[in-house]
């Protein structure tokens, strides 16, 4: 069994020690970071980079803005081809000012962090199998609401774990009534990412040995953030 991949959870909320983590960031981050004017948007960005650049700068002894992050042609974050980062993989998701971060080994993982809100019954026509929409039909008020943005999440969690965002045919996923399963080559699981927000992560299957589940996130705030990193920060 592979290595289980491990969850961090920021909440919303709380101080927000931005100068200190905005070093933690490249030049360019930094820059996108200031041309950020929402507030909500800019606590996301900020806390998502800084907390998976001082994850992987503990795991490559390397400072947190030295991580060498690259994008795919698809636009999925990974880390430069190194003989260390082939073994690490990792996928980060914000919503509503929380953020969370999956660390895994050398399978490819994806997670998705998504607020509880009405279902929206356009995107499940649009992008949910027939069992799915089915399975929400029989539920009702907040049970439906639940229900729908568990299967989002998990297919969110696929897609970015497959590296193929939207371009993954969402309708040829079927997420099954349980909190785990296997669908499009991932094993994956629904997260409990505290109250008012559903969460998933997924891990692409390896071939020889079934990725291992995962522990509950650890929740982790801001100032934690720049503890872990002040050893190894630049």
């Amino acid at each position: 069994m592979t290595e289980a991949a491990r969850l961090w959870l920021v909440p919303a909320g709380g101080d927000l020690p931005a100068e200190t983590l905005a070093r933690l960031l490249t030049a360019g981050e930094r820059q996108r970071l200031a041309g950020l004017a929402d507030p909500t948007r800019r606590r996301e960005f900020l806390l998502s980079r800084a907390l998976v650049r001082a994850l992987l700068g503990v795991r490559l002894g390397l400072p947190p803005n030295a991580v060498p992050i690259v994008a795919t042609d698809r636009g999925k974050p990974v880390l430069a081809a190194t003989s260390d980062a082939q073994r690490l993989s990792f996928s980060w998701s914000h919503a509503g000012g929380a953020v969370l971060v999956a660390i895994g080994g050398t399978r490819p993982v994806g997670v998705d962090l998504e607020p509880i809100g009405p279902a929206e019954p356009r995107i499940a026509r649009r992008f949910f199998t027939a069992a799915e929409r089915a399975r929400l039909d029989g539920l009702a008020g907040k049970a439906a609401d639940a229900g729908f943005f568990r299967v989002w999440t998990v297919k969110e969690a696929i897609a970015k774990a497959r590296g193929l965002g939207i371009s993954l045919p969402f309708r040829s996923i079927d997420v099954g009534p349980d909190d785990t399963g296997i669908a499009a080559g991932c094993r994956w699981w629904s997260v409990d990412a505290g109250p008012g927000h559903r969460a998933a992560l997924a891990v692409l299957e390896p071939v020889d040995a079934p990725a291992a589940a995962p522990a509950p996130p650890a929740f982790i705030t801001p100032a934690d953030i720049e503890a872990l990193a002040a050893p190894i920060a630049a």
